[in-house]
């Protein structure tokens, strides 16, 4: 009988981790099947240069929820020198994280033939407005930093289970 006890018992853990697991795996951004735009004020900061831009980021959400951002369409508009140098590179993920909080994975900027800076950017995601804060990494020794507000055409959301 302990025998069959402990089995029914582990059987349910089991099966309270895979629903805990799914619910979690639920979590998506919308609206599905869309593309979006990304539009805001933006502070950067690497190494020697700094200043504020505007910065646009293309991306797309699949029927499933996820979501790429497009690095290498990226636009950074400004008078401050680090605005007309910097782009975006590579494929990134945005990744829910909470009922209001999300973060750019694989994120990567960069000076081409100077620096890169990479690493991931989380930030709050309310009513389509995708507010951060973040230090990268950098391939030269110091670290990158990014602030901003950007706000997200049609308006992306978080589907949380």
């Amino acid at each position: 009988m302990k025998l069959h006890m402990h089995a029914l018992i582990a059987g349910l853990l089991v099966g309270l981790g895979t629903l805990s697991t799914t619910a979690a795996s639920a979590a998506s951004m919308t609206p599905a099947n869309s593309v979006f735009q990304a539009s805001g004020p933006t502070n950067l900061a690497a190494g020697p240069i700094s200043g504020p831009c505007t910065s646009t980021f293309y991306g797309a959400i699949d029927g499933s929820g996820n979501a790429t951002i497009d690095g290498t369409l990226s636009e950074f508009v400004g008078t401050a020198h680090i605005c007309q140098v910097i782009r975006g590179i590579g494929q990134w993920t945005l990744v829910p994280t909470s009922p209001t909080t999300a973060e750019i994975r694989n994120a990567e900027v960069g000076v081409p033939g100077t620096l890169s800076c990479f690493g991931t950017v989380p930030g709050t995601l309310v009513n389509g407005v995708f507010t951060f804060n973040a230090e990268l990494e950098s391939d030269v020794g110091f670290p990158c930093y990014v602030q901003g507000t950007l706000t997200t055409t049609p308006t992306v959301g978080i589907q949380w289970p």
